[in-house]
């Protein structure tokens, strides 16, 4: 229909809602929409019965339909339509621009009505002077010499020269009335890109004297509302350099300069720049001058390949190669020794490799298992050496391809499921846990599949354990989980399970798709759900209720009418489109969205087109939408959906004549049909819904839109008037075709800070040599500068990136200059920079760089106008241009070519070495002359003997036997055997002068590679006594001096293994050994030296030492495995184990009674419900004591009527009116542990209560529940779980909790399957979401 009125409007919102029962909202519905539309824009206007039509509604009529749709939202409820609705709003109230073009930027009152314009606000036009005031008075803060603007003061020339830093910060102000307006970014962006280009430094400051550098700081903070605080700012930096370096005198009025400031200015300056910090806020110029002060502060393997692997001296040759280092050669038979004894934890009949015993059938097999796990045990002596988790991941790697299987046992029953699951956990220590893990599989089998009868010693074998043995033995293996941790084996036997259960089908094959009995058959196949098959009927009815919404001509499906036209050609639709209706019955089966997607696929399938329409005009264009909607339902909306895209396409091209049924036609039609098909296509989206075509359409409407253009051939860019005819032709945006020239004056003015000598473009200055021989960054800067207007068109961003190439190409260098001298430098470097603005600053750039080159290297004399070269520039230009260039960056923001060439600064300076080849390493002499080579800071070379003395002394804590070098005692045997040890630690002691010198970590690192090489183990101990446990402690800790706290140690790793592990006996001088130690020496050993760290305060082996430790005791478990879990007894014995905690044995029946809470709030089984009746004859009435929850409660009398639930407040409103009278009772609530009714009772009622109630306690003469023999793993998890507050951070805490939830999920799942079976009812009640089941509310599963 055509909307031309008030009425036309009011039947088309009435289509769109489709609600009856909102017919006589819709004109509150409009008047609301254009009250909206009114305090956004002028001369709205009002439309209604009196006044049907206005010319604002006849040019913009969507946003009167969406905005009228959207505020019917309340009586919609969580109707998915409102979403679609608002976004269509947006977008057509986004598209009404109706500017002011008769403004510029050139004086108070043109600022003023270009900020009108562009906020598009009339409602807020009062605030603008306040707007522009508060953006002054900012601006004020960052630059001098602003004078106020206002109406007698229209213009000052920082309007004049920077028009767009006023405009955008005046509109940034408005941003509280603005809310969250999408142009409020885009506008904080443009100001601060037009502001970062604002820059008048004063070019007179030097850095010499204590003037000079507050008049340097001042230019650069560029605040001159804090140049009183400059003062303050260097006696701060002062403060912090005179405790890094001594000798400094202070700076002050009458002491104008000291030593450091000549040599080190730019110390100096990013020091006080950074101490203005506090009142600069989040200047981001803060973070590159703290690193500009940092760095001004700071400036093979051979392997043996005679060895193999094949016995126990091949095995040690080889690790020794591998991990070269002969120090540590005689630890090879410990580390093969720790190895295999973990091997052994994992694998049967591993024998003992020895000098007497070279080989085993283990070591044949696998040799790479022995090497990768012997090469991890020598983590603790290599510290962090990067091969060690390269060979922990290739150890993991090689020991899961290892697997001797028990060939002797198969699945075929029990005892042979028994066997192969023993074998793939490969963990003897629970094999008496197996039968759990079958039973807990098993459990998760029942609630899947019918029929499973239990296995047992008794009951060997199954008709589901013989088709289907792979679902039994990956199930039962997932059970083991909580046993193995972190194993990596568990995702993938999760993996294979859920392969396995997924695969298991038996089809009803004598079915068929050709008639209405054999699509249910087929259907009830598919689901494989028994339970809901008499619901089929019911899905068919729905999947049916679809296609007819889609498609003609359909007739319904019965048990009388066995086939139609439909299912004989399209069968998948009807076979698919079934299955996902009953997708509320299967919650999150993984096969639903496979199901969607193939009843999807087979109805895009589905089409019978007109082919009797064409494009060419009015009729044919309904025709084609009608067959391309595919919706009879709507065609009646057809000529509304092409007047909706018409009004879109009209605002963006001229002269396009309305279609209607007398003008048929039209040249846009004509020659763009695809453009009317798919806009009008897009205009139907609200009655589709989620339809997918939807976007497809978008996109080609978006495709067939950018592809028209008429573009106006009369204009060249060679002067004023074709540049403006060119960029109207562009923006095809009539509207906004007077705003052009501002487009053009916005972009000159960014050119002209950017290049010198542009003159500005008008209508009487129509060129210049710019506009000639850079026509392109006019042309695509003026675009840009109409973003605001565009809001988010697609073309702004590739407009910008071609704005931005044509400036980078834009380049007239300087060919006259070189780098052989100081002018030439000057002149390459103001070249490069490119910013004519800072050219006066290039000297200062020049002596920043050379301050940095002299630190680093002898010899270089300042450049200078006198001084214009010397050998560093003849030798090296390139660090000298790099360099300065790199000095430039306070100036250049965030330039991106500053990160180049800072890497070529550092690639020039790094390729600079004259190092001083006369020293060695053998003497002190060659040691000093060496570490004064490497530091390459002659003005330290005192410090040297200091640097020598300070890492001697640390060596000497090490290290037994050092003897003080010095001038009279050249030499001592450690200097000669590990020289690298005195240098890189004499070259770490330097740290403090060198600040954040990049090569101290380098270093630091080479310095604890060399001392971790230095180490003469004790090799007589070994791990099988007290005293081998004690003798091998010492040797790891390798401080003789803590020797006598050994036993202390060992007491204390004791002391936690037997709060872990029961039966582990003292060990002391007169008990030396104890089983535990003999089956896990590596416990005992990790855990003694972990209980040495508070003598070892910041040891780097310490965290080692604890992983290893955790590791191993990881591997220790010999669960309960007697019990079972369908008695109280069984269950805390389970509970008990699974805690491994023996401690908190007495308490388990407290965590079982929190889990039976727990479990009550959270299972709603139908097990739980009970029935109590009973005679009222009061207001009040008692709860049963095993009360949880209500599920009704009625009277039973002459009316049998539930009574409705009241909350308190609306009882007491009730009983306070004048109702309060007595009579058959209609309400309840509740009050503490009673009923209280409403009426009250004029006699005796008898009542009925449906209840859930709660669990029958465990106990000792309780031994068991319902719950307990049917899902025994919700108690077993609930328990653990409520252990959690004693357990700390336990890993394993998370996965039980895990557990718990998921078993819960699934019991409350299988009660309600369990009471609506058997029904096909299905009931909707008006207001409730009937998607989610009532147990859903109860505890929190959404």
């Amino acid at each position: 229909m055509a909307l031309n009125n008030y009425s036309d409007l009011k039947a088309t919102v009435a289509d769109y809602l489709n609600r009856d029962d909102l017919t006589n909202q819709i004109s509150d519905f409009i008047d609301l929409a254009q009250k909206r539309l009114a305090k956004r824009f002028r001369d709205v206007g009002t439309i209604s019965s009196a006044n049907p039509t206005t010319p604002f509604f006849l040019k913009y009529q969507d946003a009167y339909i969406y905005g009228s749709l959207m505020e019917a939202e309340p009586f919609l409820g969580a109707d998915e339509r409102v979403q679609l609705w608002t976004g269509l709003y947006d977008r057509a109230v986004a598209e009404i621009r109706i500017p002011d073009t008769n403004s510029n930027l050139s004086s108070y009152s043109g600022l003023q009505a270009a900020v009108s314009d562009w906020l598009d606000r009339p409602d807020i036009d009062g605030s603008i002077p306040s707007f522009i005031n508060l953006a002054e008075s900012k601006l004020k803060r960052k630059f001098k010499g602003i004078t106020n603007l206002s109406s007698a003061n229209t213009v000052n020339s920082f309007l004049t020269s920077y028009p767009d830093v006023y405009l955008y910060g005046a509109l940034i102000e408005a941003e509280s009335y603005l809310k969250d307006d999408a142009r409020i970014p885009l506008w904080a962006g443009m100001y601060d890109s037009s502001i970062a280009s604002v820059r008048i430094p004063d070019t007179n400051a030097n850095l010499s004297d204590y003037a000079g550098l507050q008049a340097a700081i001042s230019d650069w903070l560029d605040r001159a509302d804090i140049d009183v605080s400059i003062p303050s700012f260097i006696n701060l930096a002062e403060s912090k350099l005179k405790r890094k370096f001594k000798g400094i005198t202070s700076l002050s009025s009458t002491n104008t300069v000291n030593s450091f400031l000549t040599s080190y200015p730019d110390v100096y300056l990013y020091g006080s720049l950074v101490e203005a910090e506090a009142y600069l806020k989040d200047d981001v110029r803060i973070p590159l001058w703290a690193s500009m002060y940092d760095s001004s502060v700071a400036s093979v393997r051979i392997p043996d390949t005679n060895s193999d692997l094949s016995n126990y001296s091949g095995l040690q040759a080889t690790i020794s190669d591998w991990l070269d280092r002969p120090d540590i050669d005689i630890s090879i038979p410990s580390f093969i020794e720790l190895a295999e004894s973990k091997l052994k934890r994992k694998f049967k009949g591993i024998t003992e490799l020895s000098s007497t015993s070279p080989t085993n059938s283990f070591l044949t097999s696998y040799p790479d298992v022995y090497l990768y796990s012997s090469l991890i045990e020598a983590e603790a002596y290599l510290k962090d050496d990067a091969r060690i988790p390269l060979w922990a991941s290739m150890y993991d790697s090689s020991v899961a391809e290892v697997r001797i299987p028990d060939t002797n046992s198969d699945l075929s029953d029990y005892a042979g499921l028994q066997a192969t699951i023993s074998d793939w956990l490969d963990r003897p220590d629970i094999d008496g846990s197996v039968p759990s893990f079958i039973e807990l599989a098993e459990s998760k089998l029942k609630r899947r599949f019918k029929g499973i009868t239990t296995l047992t010693d008794s009951n060997t074998t199954n008709y589901f354990l013989t088709s289907y043995p792979d679902a039994y033995l990956y199930g039962a293996l997932v059970e083991a989980e909580s046993y193995l941790k972190d194993d990596v084996r568990i995702p993938l036997w999760a993996g294979l399970y859920e392969r396995a259960v997924a695969e298991i089908r038996i089809p009803d094959t004598s079915s068929n798709l050709s008639n209405y009995a054999g699509l249910k058959a087929a259907i009830s196949d598919w689901l494989d759900r028994p339970d809901i098959d008499n619901s089929v009927p019911a899905f068919i009815e729905l999947a049916e209720s679809k296609l007819k919404r889609k498609f003609k001509g359909i007739t319904d499906l019965s048990d009388s009418n066995t086939s139609n036209d439909f299912l004989a050609s399209y069968p998948d639709a009807y076979l698919y489109g079934s299955l996902v209706e009953a997708e509320a019955y299967l919650k999150d089966d993984a096969r639903m969205p496979l199901w969607a997607a193939l009843y999807d696929k087979s109805v895009a399938e589905i089409r019978i087109p007109d082919t009797n329409a064409n494009l060419s005009n009015y009729s044919g264009l309904k025709a084609a939408i009608s067959d391309w909607l595919d919706r009879p339902d709507i065609d009646g909306a057809v000529p509304s959906f092409i007047e909706l895209a018409e009004s879109k396409l009209k605002r963006k091209f001229k002269g396009i004549s309305t279609l209607s049924d007398s003008n048929t036609s039209n040249s846009f039609l004509t020659s763009y049909p695809d453009a009317y098909l798919y806009g009008s296509l897009v205009e139907a989206e609200a009655y589709l819904k989620d339809d997918a075509r939807i976007p497809l359409w978008a996109s080609l409407y978006d495709k067939a839109v950018a592809e028209i253009r008429i573009p106006d051939t009369n204009s060249d860019l060679s002067n004023y008037v074709g540049l403006k005819s060119t960029i109207s032709d562009w923006l095809d945006r009539p509207d906004i075709d007077n705003s052009i020239p501002s487009f053009i004056e916005l972009a000159e003015s960014k050119l002209k800070r950017k290049f010198r000598g542009i003159s500005t473009l008008s209508d009487s200055n129509t060129s210049n040599d710019f506009l000639t021989s850079y026509p392109d960054a006019y042309l695509y800067g003026s675009l840009i500068e109409a973003e605001a207007y565009l809001k988010d068109d697609v073309r702004i961003p590739v407009w910008s990136a071609l704005y931005d190439q044509s400036v980078a190409e834009i380049r007239i260098p300087d060919t006259n200059a070189n780098l052989s001298n100081y002018a030439g430098l000057k002149a390459a470097i103001s070249d490069w920079l490119d910013r004519p603005d800072i050219d006066s600053s290039i000297p200062a750039f020049i002596e920043l760089a050379e301050s940095k080159l002299k630190r680093k290297f002898k010899g270089i004399s300042a450049l200078s106008d006198s001084n214009t070269s010397n050998s560093f520039l003849t030798s090296y230009p390139d660090a000298y241009l790099y360099g300065s260039l790199v000095e430039a960056e306070g100036y250049l923001k965030d330039d991106v070519r500053i990160p180049l060439w800072a890497g070529l600064y550092d690639q020039a300076v790094a390729g600079i070495r004259i190092p001083d080849t006369s020293s060695d390493l053998s003497n002190y002499g060659g040691l000093k002359a060496a570490i004064s080579d490497w530091l390459d800071r002659p003005d330290i070379d005192n410090s040297i003997p200091s640097f020598i003395e300070l890492a001697e002394s640390k060596l000497k804590r090490k290290f037994k036997g050092i003897t003080t070098l010095s001038d009279s005692n050249t030499s001592n045997s450690f200097l000669t055997s590990y020289p690298d040890a005195y240098l890189y630690g004499s070259l770490v002691e330097a740290e403090a002068y060198l600040k954040d010198d990049s090569r101290i970590p380098l270093w630091a690192g080479l310095y604890d590679q060399s001392v971790a090489g230095i180490r003469i183990p004790d090799t007589s101990a070994d791990l099988s006594s007290y005293v081998g446990l004690k003798a091998a402690i010492s040797d790891w800790l390798n401080r003789p001096d803590i020797d006598d706290s050994i036993p202390s140690f060992i007491e204390l790793a004791e002391s936690k293994l037997k709060r872990k592990f029961k039966g582990i006996i003292g060990l002391s001088d007169s008990v030396s050994t104890n089983d535990f130690l003999t089956s896990y020496p590596d416990a005992y050993l990790y855990g003694s030296l972990v209980e040495a760290e508070a003598y070892l305060k910041d040891d780097s082996r310490i965290p080692l030492w604890a992983s290893l430790y955790e590791k191993s005791v990881e591997g220790i478990r010999t669960p309960d495995t007697a019990t079972g879990l369908t008695t109280y007894a069984g269950l805390k014995a389970a509970v008990s184990d699974w805690l491994s905690n023996e401690q908190l044995t007495a308490i388990v029946p407290t965590f079982i009674a929190l889990a039976e809470s727990q479990i009550n709030r959270d299972v709603r089984h139908w097990r739980m419900e009970n029935r109590a009746t009973s005679t009222m004859t009061t207001q009040y009435l008692a709860r049963p004591d095993d009360w949880v929850e209500t599920i009704r409660l009625k009277s039973t009398g002459s009316g049998t009527m539930p009574l409705q639930y009241l909350s308190g407040m609306a009882m007491d409103e009730r009983r306070a009116s004048g109702e309060n009278v007595a009579g058959e009772p209609r309400y309840y609530r509740h009050v503490e542990t009673q009923f209280e009714v409403w009426p009250s009772p004029s006699s005796s009622v008898d009542v009925e209560l449906i209840y859930f109630q709660k669990l029958p306690e465990l106990s000792g003469s309780n031994a068991t529940n319902w719950l307990l023999l049917n899902a025994p793993d919700v108690y077993l998890y609930g328990a653990l779980v409520a252990a959690s507050p004693y357990l700390g951070d336990d890993a394993r805490v998370a996965v039980w909790a895990q557990m718990y939830a998921t078993s819960v999920l699934k019991l409350n799942e299988e009660s309600e399957k369990a009471k609506y079976s058997g029904s096909g009812l299905s009931m909707r009640v008006k207001g409730l979401d009937t998607g989610r089941s009532r147990n859903q509310y109860y505890y929190g599963v959404h």
